[in-house]
């Protein structure tokens, strides 16, 4: 039997980078409420005004993620998504057993509270997956953050494709599925976010091999579920074909998972190939010395995996630091920038206040495609929420691929 050391032993960097994708492909759920807000209108007979006070709920629990960045300081990665994954079971969970007539009809002001308990449980998955990945890439971290985003914006078009395949048209059980779902995909995740290997987090010159492997499964997933989704719009589609649709979605999110391997095959060949570039260095001292010809003692190179850890923190520092170049003297302070001193920061204030006028509007877009749906006429507004999501995907990858173009 796996012993829990065994299990728990450091993980590769990429390991850690495809468990976090994972995760945020669950973290997104404050982008499908538009698909069970019908189900809430009508069950809890509710009118257009309580739709657009639980969305405010809903927006604030998935925005106020302040509890999960303090908690990230104190506990493990493991332990936060643990949290986060209760929280959404808790809060969706009695939001289904409410919708379903399981349980009392409850107070409005107690339903908004749910709701907002859900959605708050995704930024605890949020933080945990973005801190778990962001200091293991230095010269690559908005390429990082980009593909993490670009899975959470996917979130609804892959629930929405399990949906059709196995729950529709049943509506309040699309609410059961997201109570269950993340919490089943945390429970081997939660073993693979843990410890980092000292190692792995030197800078590697394959990185950008790597993550080109990483944007081809991606836009490759992209394009696979925006076939799917235009199939599903334009043709009727029989469930034994939703099904396979989602078999065939379910492989594409595993095609990452060989990567590992393959960042760790090159970075063994480079290893070699310096190790033959040294050889004929050694051969020719060996000659001189035979001749008569003395020489200096020759510096001993150490591979990385027998260097002590103080060595190790300190390549990482300079590794770091060559990734810094470039940077303005306020970007490198902003790095290691306190809470504290962020609040006196004119830069963090101006970022707020973008990001308070900026996603307001793409929010209430998301709120309301299920309403815009059916006064156009349409039966199903799925595929309003499953186009919106992945151009949200696209988007993500994209914006994150060139901030980091334009910071090298």
């Amino acid at each position: 039997m796996v012993s829990l050391e065994a299990l728990w032993r450091p993980r590769s960097r990429w390991t850690v980078l495809i468990a976090a994708c994972w995760v945020e492909a669950t973290a997104g759920l404050s982008y499908v409420f538009s698909t069970y807000s019908g189900a809430l209108k009508s069950e809890l007979s509710y009118d257009q005004r309580h739709i657009n006070r639980l969305s405010v709920a809903k927006d604030l629990g998935d925005t106020v993620g302040l509890a999960a960045g303090l908690l990230c300081r104190v506990l493990p990665n493991w332990a936060v998504l643990s949290v986060g994954a209760l929280l959404i079971l808790g809060g969706y969970g009695l939001l289904w057993l409410l919708t379903d007539h399981h349980i009392p009809d409850l107070p409005f002001w107690l339903v908004c509270i749910l709701i907002f308990i859900g959605t708050n449980g995704c930024t605890y998955l949020d933080t945990a997956a973005l801190l778990a990945c962001i200091p293991n890439f230095p010269s690559n971290r908005a390429t990082a953050v980009g593909i993490l985003k670009g899975f959470k914006g996917l979130c609804g078009a892959i629930f929405n494709q399990i949906y059709a395949s196995f729950l529709s048209p049943d509506e309040t059980s699309f609410i059961l599925m997201l109570a269950l779902g993340p919490a089943l995909v945390m429970i081997p995740l939660i073993i693979v976010i843990g410890p980092l290997s000292h190692a792995e987090l030197l800078q590697n010159e394959d990185d950008d091999v790597i993550f080109r492997l990483l944007y081809a499964a991606a836009l490759l997933l992209a394009a696979y579920m925006l076939s799917v989704t235009l199939v599903q719009d334009f043709s009727s589609v029989s469930n034994t074909v939703n099904v396979i649709f989602t078999v065939v979605l379910l492989l594409i999110l595993l095609l990452p998972l060989p990567i590992p391997k393959i960042a760790d095959h090159l970075s063994r060949k480079r290893t070699e190939d310096d190790g033959s570039l040294k050889d004929p260095l050694l051969e020719s001292r060996v000659d001189g010395s035979e001749n008569g010809v003395t020489s200096k003692p020759t510096p001993t190179y150490v591979a990385a995996c027998f260097m002590s850890l103080t060595e190790i923190r300190e390549e990482k520092t300079f590794v770091e630091q060559t990734a810094a170049k470039g940077l303005s003297k306020l970007e490198l302070a902003a790095a290691d920038m306190t809470l504290r001193k962020a609040y006196g920061s004119i830069n963090f204030w101006l970022l707020v206040l973008c990001m308070f006028f900026s996603l307001g509007s793409g929010t209430t877009a998301f709120n309301n495609l299920g309403q815009m749906g059916q006064s156009l006429g349409y039966e199903n507004t799925q595929v309003f929420v499953s186009m919106t999501n992945i151009w949200n995907f696209t988007g993500r990858l994209a914006g994150g691929y060139f901030s980091e173009l334009s910071t090298r």
